[in-house]
Formats: structure tokens, sequence, C-alpha cells
């Protein structure tokens, strides 16, 4: 087994979700008292938060990047990000490490591939919504489409996010804004929705009736654990 160094704390209500799913996924894969090597540098998502990163994302990369660096300096052998909008900086992660880098976005593009899936719906927060480096990369290298919700949802759930799943509380008035977006996007033609942020799953059901529901979380954790067991 190798080591996992993951990026956490943005926010830490998801890392645990991480922390959790992992551990679970090496013991049923391994059974006993198996468990995951791991490296966690929890961030302080206040910080992270406070770096402009509007106007310099390359000042937030290479503060990720320098913390991945530092984890593979440790003995991590594998390497994650555990949050979706943070990919954004995933390039500079790449030219700063020489361990295998786990990329949230093509971990959700292969499992949505296996579904012959062709329109998709992306819910996250405004940043992985509105720009390019999200939806561009699963139409580039998965060939799908995707559609995000009006603006004006878009900034409805970016408070969802930030103001309540955060900070771990989940109201059903929240809940109802994203069956409802999640309704609207079925509506233009969605057969699945991603949950592209590691917050949502905590409001959002997996068990829809008529929609496949790709919970990033999830996925990314399953997908650490294989490189992680995965023989060189």
């Amino acid at each position: 087994m190798k080591t996992l160094g993951l990026i956490g704390g943005m926010s830490f209500e998801s890392t645990l979700v991480y922390y959790k799913l992992i551990n679970q996924e090496i013991k049923n894969r391994l059974g006993g008292l198996n468990s995951a090597r791991l490296l966690l540098y929890s961030v302080n998502f206040e910080e992270i938060m406070n770096i402009p990163t509007i106007e310099n994302w390359d000042q937030l990369g290479n503060h990720i990047s320098d913390i991945a660096l530092t984890l593979e300096k440790a003995g991590a052998q594998v390497i994650a990000l555990g949050t979706n909008t943070m990919h954004k900086i995933a390039p500079q992660i790449l030219k700063k490490i020489s361990v295998p880098f786990v990329h949230i976005i093509d971990a959700t593009g292969e499992v949505i591939k296996k579904e012959n899936m062709k329109n998709i719906g992306l819910l996250g927060t405004k940043t992985t919504m509105t720009e390019g480096f999200y939806k561009d990369h699963l139409k580039e290298k998965f060939d799908l489409n995707v559609f995000v919700p009006p603006v004006i949802d878009q900034n409805e759930i970016q408070r969802i996010i930030f103001e309540e799943l955060c900070h771990g509380i989940v109201k059903d008035a929240s809940r109802s804004v994203l069956q409802k977006a999640i309704g609207d996007l079925q509506l233009r033609g969605c057969s699945g929705i991603i949950l592209g942020c590691t917050e949502l799953p905590m409001i959002v059901r997996k068990n829809h009736p008529t929609l496949k529901i790709f919970d990033t979380t999830e996925i990314h954790a399953r997908a650490c654990v294989d490189c992680m067991l995965k023989e060189d």
C-alpha cells in the first residue's frame, strides 16, 4: 500500500468524510484491521479564503503546491487535493511534485463515461460552475456536455455552501433549493448530476428516482484507494 498525502480542510466537514471513506474502502478491499497509510495536511480554510484568489490564483496555486511538495518530502507516494474548486490550480501542483496526483475531475469523468451519458448537470461553487477548468476538462477529455444552473441559482448555491454546509449546517429550505436546481437541469436534458463540491453530499440525497447523482467526494476517495493499492 502506498502512502497517501491528502490536502484537506477546505472545509474540514468534507475532509472528515474523506478520511472515513478512504479508510472504509481500504478495510473493505484488504479486510482484517487494515486502514489507510495517510498523511493529512489540513489547511486553515479562513486563511485560504483570504488569499486574493480572484486577482491572483497563482498565489494560491503556489501555496497549495508547496503543501503538496511538503507531503511528498514527508513520505507521501500519492497526492490528493480534497476539494473540487481548488483543482483550478491542479496544473501548478502537477509541475511541483514527482509522485502521482489523483485528479478529482478525471476520476469523476471516468465514472460518468462508464454510464454512457452525454449531458451532465454540474453543481458546485460559482468558480466550479462558471469557469472553464471543470467544464472544459470534462468536454475535452470525456466528450461531455456540461450544464449549470442560471446565475440566480448559482448565487444561492454558493451561499448555501459557504454560509451553511462549510459550518456543518443543513437546512430543509436549502435542500429544496438544490432539489429545484437539479429538477431544472433534468428538464434541460441532463441524465446525471455532478455534486461538484465536496460539501454537497451533506445535503443532496443520492437516491434520486430518475437521475444518476455523482458524488465527487465518494468517487475521489475510491480513486485515491485505487492509486494507493496499484502495483508499480
